[in-house]
């Protein structure tokens, strides 16, 4: 939620609901398989938790394939498939986004931004400017967003509701890469002096 993102679409169920989607109006579900090599997912193939989106582009690629531009607006919980066939059908309502203590809220999001502007340029430019009135958690969101996370780490981040614990969350996954992005700043820098020695 509160990114944009294109995805590829190419199954027959996909494309089917494609043809009644007007960008800029359409506000479709969008659930993560739990293994992308089943090609016909079920219920139970399905995160219990995806994102309400409204389609901001369509460009179709011939007959078959599809680039999707969204803008996630909020999580959902998938309740159950209700069709399969022509396209998917499912069943969901929004999930709520508990702030237990907005000030505890408000000092973790500021923390983390500190901590990014402190650490990782790289980082800071793909968040670019915080939007006017951005709440904690649609924060924690664009971070994690900005993480471009695998798909099991980005799972667990869309799948926390409680905005205070998806922020500590994404505090830690921060901390993860800028360590990693140390390691291998470090190796980097051995080899280049090992290079320039011969």
């Amino acid at each position: 939620p509160g990114t944009v993102t294109t995805l590829a679409v190419g199954r027959p169920q996909s494309l089917a609901i494609l043809r009644q989607v007007k960008p800029g109006q359409t506000v479709i579900g969008v659930a993560v398989q739990k293994d992308s090599r089943v090609a016909d997912p079920t219920f139970e193939d399905l995160h219990p938790v995806g994102t309400f989106a409204r389609v901001v582009g369509v460009q179709r690629h011939g007959d078959n394939a599809v680039m999707l531009s969204l803008q996630g607006l909020s999580r959902f919980e998938l309740r159950s498939l209700v069709e399969t066939s022509p396209a998917w059908l499912a069943d969901g309502a929004p999930l709520r986004e508990p702030v237990r203590d907005e000030l505890e809220a408000q000092f973790l999001a500021d923390s983390l931004k500190s901590r990014i502007g402190q650490a990782d340029n790289q980082l800071a430019t793909r968040l670019g400017q915080t939007p006017p009135n951005e709440t904690p958690g649609r924060f924690a969101d664009r971070v994690a967003s900005a993480l471009e996370l695998p798909p099991e780490k980005a799972m667990t981040v869309l799948s926390q509701p409680d905005v205070i614990e998806r922020l500590r969350l994404v505090t830690a996954l921060v901390g993860e890469a800028l360590a990693v992005r140390e390691v291998r700043q470090k190796i980097d820098d051995e080899v280049r002096k090992e290079l320039n020695k011969n």
